[in-house]
């Protein structure tokens, strides 16, 4: 079991979050948000809170105009104060000339209702009490609400100076730069009353995303310090942030999460590369699904940031299975996918950028006959520094397909099967697990994902071709998803792994000679149930 491989784990590191002046805020383009005294989202809500978060706004009750902060469009101005904070999220305009309601308008309000429990409480709602509220976040755990509830408030500390302003700050669920959260237990949230603006909505439901995009697992170094690093969405999916690697050889860790940038909501799905060819790992995002986006990574050390996004146009839903890398042999990542509607043909969107200037070319057809690949991944598999492909024929049949592109013309060699019975194998992984610089695949016992199994690169030359699977470790079946890399820097790939949704794990790997192997797992800390999403390369 899981629980016999825990020895020598480290101390739980929670997540927490360091403050950085300066970040870079990214404004996504985005569908219509919530006009003032309008309808407005939930999620929307929560992302206006945390942007009075990230701009470390401080306490002051004597709403004189120059104490008052602008919302995140800065065209209306509130109160920086718990009722103010609230006002602002709910992007109201009662009491404007006073920077908003206070928590005796709230009490009286005719756009507000009290709710008969606070079991009924949604993301977004209020809590109230006799000269407090408070912007309801979530349940610390949905299925018992007992454990308390993570808000977004304002509290102040009752010692203001000459100018009414006080030690606290605008805090979340996720610690602001002074260390602060918005935390309220279950016995002092008997002390209040729950509300809600009656012009909030419920977001529009949507597919659920996947914690990790099981097309790319793999890590890479994102703020520059040689480190691969982990990026993760917020609940809300709107803010991104930063959980840099502190690891140093054979002693895995991470550090505290740095917050990049917010209005990223709009972005239904991630890759991570360097697509601009200047040494550091960019991101690229869809949205609407026809938009696609790059936003280049301008990080040092430590302070993640990203520059203002290039649009490498519209039109992109009429593709699929969208997989990047160099496949026209130029040194540039390319993207490539099947046409949308029949799955039939393969296309290369060549990359056409300069170190600082992201660009792309005009869509090249490739050859037809891909309908009945129901996945691909993009490796070089067989060592030839060229980004080949490797599919799955409905669940149970594997090809690849060498790269044998020349002078930025892709093209594909003949495909070479890698054999059937992989409807056996679930949560596939690439990576090199047994040492020999060759990727080989990984993936977990169908019926119960409960052993690991490696499936060994056998290629030579230009042969594709695998050996027989290795069975590996059993009691893996709490880990719901995966990432690849080497996390402790120490050459060999690593295994992390997210056990039920809030602690990461890690495996060192400690493979030789051909022999896959790993340690005992070592606790990357919990508190990993405030990441929506982890966004991965390739």
């Amino acid at each position: 079991m899981l629980s016999r491989l825990i020895s020598g784990s480290l101390g739980v590191l929670f997540a927490t979050t360091v403050g950085v002046a300066g970040l870079t805020t990214v404004a996504t383009p985005a569908s219509a948000d919530s006009a003032p005294g309008g309808e407005i989202t939930r999620s929307e809500v929560l992302s206006r809170a945390q942007n009075w978060v990230t701009r470390q706004v401080k306490y002051n009750l004597t709403r004189a105009s120059g104490t008052l902060y602008t919302d995140v469009e800065g065209d209306n101005r509130y109160g920086p104060d718990c009722s103010g904070l609230v006002s602002m999220a709910w992007h109201i305009t009662a009491n404007s000339g006073k920077g908003g309601n206070s928590t005796d308008d709230f009490e009286v309000w005719s756009q507000t209702e009290f709710l008969p429990s606070l079991h009924d409480l949604k993301p977004g709602d209020a809590i109230l009490k006799n000269g407090h509220i408070e912007l309801f976040a979530r349940w610390k755990n949905p299925a018992n609400h007992t454990q308390g509830a993570w808000t977004y408030s304002l509290n102040g500390t009752g010692n203001p100076d000459g100018n009414g302003w006080q030690e606290d700050w605008a805090k979340g669920p996720i610690a602001n730069w002074r260390g602060q959260v918005g935390d309220e237990s279950w016995s002092s949230m008997q002390n209040y009353r729950p509300i809600r603006y009656k012009k909030i909505v419920d977001d529009p439901a949507e597919a659920p995303r996947p914690l990790v995009d099981s097309q790319g697992t793999r890590l890479t170094d994102f703020d520059g310090d040689g480190r691969p690093d982990i990026l993760g969405l917020g609940a809300s999916g709107d803010d991104l942030w930063l959980i840099p690697n502190t690891s140093s050889s054979g002693s895995p860790s991470r550090g505290q999460s740095i917050q990049i940038s917010s209005g990223w909501r709009t972005i239904t799905k991630y890759w991570l590369a360097d697509y601009d060819g200047d040494g550091r790992t960019d991101i690229l995002g869809t949205q609407d699904p026809d938009k696609l986006f790059v936003w280049r990574n301008i990080s040092t050390p430590g302070n993640p940031s990203v520059a203002p996004l290039v649009s490498l146009g519209t039109a992109w839903n009429t593709l699929a299975k969208l997989v990047i890398g160099d496949f026209t042999g130029d040194g540039k990542v390319d993207i490539g996918g099947v046409n949308a509607s029949t799955g039939d043909q393969f296309w290369v969107v060549p990359n056409t950028s300069t170190p600082g200037n992201p660009s792309r070319g005009q869509s090249i057809p490739m050859t037809t006959g891909w309908s009945t690949i129901t996945r691909f991944w993009a490796a070089d598999y067989d060592r030839d520094g060229k980004t080949d492909l490797i599919g799955l024929q409905g669940t149970d049949q594997m090809f690849a397909w060498r790269n044998t592109a020349t002078g930025g013309t892709p093209s594909f060699a003949p495909l070479a099967n890698l054999g059937t019975g992989w409807s056996s194998l679930t949560k596939l992984v690439l990576g090199d697990f047994t040492g020999d610089g060759k990727v080989d695949i990984a993936g977990w016992t169908a019926w119960n994902a409960d052993q690991l199994y490696v499936v060994p690169n056998t290629t030579s030359g230009t042969t594709l071709s695998r050996g027989q699977s290795i069975p590996m470790s059993t009691g893996w079946a709490s880990i719901t998803s995966y990432l690849v890399t080497d996390y402790d820097g120490d050459g060999k790939t690593d295994l992390l792994g997210v056990q039920g949704d809030d602690q990461m794990l890690t495996w060192r790997g400690t493979h030789s000679g051909g022999t896959p192997g790993f340690t005992a797992l070592t606790s990357l800390g919990t508190a990993w149930s405030t990441i929506s999403h982890i966004p991965t390369a390739q």
